[in-house]
């Protein structure tokens, strides 16, 4: 993370956060009671205060450092039934205000999730916790102060979903599928909410990684040693 620490996460459902450099005594403990099941993907937030998994049980968690327990404490984001996801949540990351998450799955599903923590203590002669999110952020998810709830909700979508990347934009969502196939989805457009805008059909293996360069171009490496790079006019093959 920007807070030079380490998240590990494993199937056995054990997770830890290192501080480097690493020593023994830099280890911090991970509370996690809710996960059932193998935790499959993680990622920091931006500004290293907070960090999403998704994990076999179908349920999406995000972890905060709670410097009176001394341990990192997990929360569900917990949705409505009829959005839940059905399968294992395969692919998480936050969108650069880091008050959202978008959140992909083997269920053919991607949701946008709201993920705000609010730490604030509107007493300010209370003990304060130390501030997980970014109160001045001005931009498109600047009213978002909930958790769990869904924003985006595209269902169907021909594949498993096997990583997401938010444009440096912060406009774009680039969607890699099992399928052999990616999609985009323009976030400020009201029109077919939950529905792709495009599909493009990729011939060689499926991606599996991927990276946004800048405001325009996005790495996609896959199955078949070779990098896509994306751009909002096609997919160019590098070799």
């Amino acid at each position: 993370s920007c807070a030079n620490k380490i998240r590990a996460c494993s199937f056995g459902r054990r997770m830890l956060v290192l501080n480097c450099p690493i020593i023994p005594a830099s280890k911090e403990l991970v509370y996690s009671s809710q996960s059932k099941l193998s935790i499959i993907r993680g990622v920091w937030s931006p500004n290293g205060k907070k960090f999403a998994i998704g994990s076999s049980c179908k349920k999406l968690f995000v972890a905060r450092y709670d410097p009176f327990l001394k341990m990192w404490v997990t929360v569900w984001l917990r949705v409505k039934e009829d959005v839940a996801f059905k399968s294992t949540v395969n692919t998480v990351r936050f969108h650069c205000s880091g008050r959202v998450v978008a959140a992909g799955s083997t269920d053919f599903t991607l949701k946008v999730v709201t993920a705000f923590l609010d730490t604030k203590n509107p007493d300010p002669n209370a003990e304060q916790m130390p501030l997980v999110e970014d109160y001045d952020y001005k931009g498109p998810f600047e009213k978002v102060t909930s958790m769990g709830e869904v924003l985006l909700n595209i269902s169907n979508v021909q594949g498993w979903i096997n990583d997401i990347a938010f444009g440096l934009k912060s406009e774009d969502l680039l969607v890699a599928l099992h399928s052999n196939q990616l999609f985009v989805k323009k976030l400020s457009e009201a029109e077919n909410k939950n529905e792709p805008d495009s599909f493009i059909l990729w011939k060689g293996l499926p991606f599996n990684s991927l990276l946004p360069l800048n405001a325009d171009t996005i790495l996609a490496a896959g199955f078949d040693d070779r990098v896509g790079v994306f751009k909002r006019k096609g997919i160019l093959l590098l070799g």
